[in-house]
């Protein structure tokens, strides 16, 4: 009779820890299948909804804040390696782009979402474009780039680690000048790297840029948001004596006709509660087969 019951409940304890089993599998693939489904949602949403997204959420941010239309071409979002490209992106006026960017690539570390501060693994702009106009009243367009808001909390902090700028652009024109003068610099390179938003240390970028006229302009340094500051060493060269007369020749008591000057110096810039300051060292000057001529204006007293 012992020997009975003790089988009976050997198979009892059996048939329950098969029932246990197969309860245990058919969670284990309904979990699976949930996952799956979970990850594919994902996926579908940042290929196929977030580009829909920002598109929507960029233009209404311009339009409002700052009252102009924001084109943009084909944007591209990888799920898996958190990464934005937009291409074809402009701000334009009346009379074309005020600015614009030929490709935007931006990646982020989502990891850095649980700490103090956001990462950004690149930020690569390439073939950058601005119009800078001195309209005749004197006012400069880009002011009108200016939010009309401005957040009035913190801001978080962020870590660049790599800023890239390429192939860049600069138009600028001088509309109230009756000769209506206009230079352009390019290409014009950037890079600034481990950049931090809330560090005295910045982070450390070269700035190379040059003039459809020859003239090349180099800066290098360290750059700093928290304080606002800036060390290192500018250099100009080959900056035709035509182009400083274009521009500022009203203003000198002289007219420059020929050659070509460039300088370079070390600079240490800096703004906090403290005010402005900025010390430059002494530049050292060179200058080509330079010429001027005295204005009639010098000799006859008007």
């Amino acid at each position: 009779m012992q020997t009975n019951k003790k089988a009976s409940g050997k198979r009892w304890l059996q048939r329950v820890l098969r029932s246990i089993a197969k309860i245990s599998l058919r969670a284990w693939i309904i979990a699976g299948v949930t996952l799956v489904l979970l990850f594919c949602a994902y996926l579908a949403a940042g290929f196929y909804l977030a580009p829909g997204l920002i598109r929507s959420q960029a233009t209404a941010w311009v339009k409002t804040n700052i009252d102009k239309d924001l084109t943009l071409g084909e944007i591209r979002v990888d799920p898996l390696a958190f990464t934005v490209d937009v291409s074809d992106i402009a701000i334009r006026e009346s009379d074309g782009p005020m600015v614009g960017l030929g490709h935007l690539r931006v990646g982020f570390s989502v990891i850095s979402v649980f700490s103090s501060t956001y990462r950004f693994t690149e930020l690569r702009l390439d073939k950058p474009f601005v119009h800078a106009v001195i309209r005749p009243d004197r006012s400069l367009n880009l002011i009108e780039l200016v939010p009309k808001t401005r957040s009035e909390g913190p801001s978080p902090a962020v870590r660049i680690d790599v800023l890239a700028v390429t192939a860049g652009r600069i138009a600028f024109a001088d509309r109230s000048r009756p000769e209506n003068p206009e230079e352009t610099l390019t290409p014009i390179t950037f890079e600034l790297t481990n950049f931090h938003t809330k560090t005295e240390e910045g982070g450390g970028f070269t700035l190379n840029a040059r003039s459809d006229t020859g003239g090349s302009f180099t800066f290098s340094g360290k750059l700093s948001i928290a304080p606002i500051a800036s060390r290192g060493r500018f250099t100009v060269a080959g900056l035709k004596s035509s182009t400083i007369q274009k521009f500022a020749g009203p203003y000198m008591p002289v007219k420059l006709t020929g050659g070509q000057v460039g300088f370079s110096a070390d600079y240490d810039f800096a703004y906090d509660a403290n005010g402005l300051r900025l010390q430059a060292g002494l530049p050292v000057v060179t200058a080509q087969a330079f010429s001027f001529d005295g204005k009639k204006e010098m000799f006859n007293g008007s």
